[in-house]
């Protein structure tokens, strides 16, 4: 059996947190990741990661019927939020 995985990270450097960066390293790591293959995605738990992730993160769902097709989340979609603790 072989098993092959990526390690893929993406980030920004900015002055601050900001939606419209979020929205930015959100869409690169899905373009990343269209195969549609496991995914975990690490965060630290800032509630526009979540929002962005499940915007941009999600497939077509053909029904066969006329109109606009229902939108769901990866199946192998998986989202974490990392906890910083500092020692002292």
């Amino acid at each position: 059996m072989s098993v092959a995985s990526q390690l893929l990270i993406w980030g920004t450097v900015a002055s601050g947190r900001t939606e419209a960066m979020i929205t930015d390293v959100v869409q690169q790591g899905e373009r990343a990741a269209r195969l549609q293959s496991p995914i975990l995605w690490a965060t630290d738990g800032f509630t526009t990661w979540k929002a962005q992730i499940m915007h941009f993160v999600r497939s077509a769902v053909q029904n066969g019927r006329r109109g606009r097709p229902r939108l769901a989340e990866w199946t192998e979609l998986h989202s974490v939020q990392v906890v910083k603790r500092t020692y002292g």
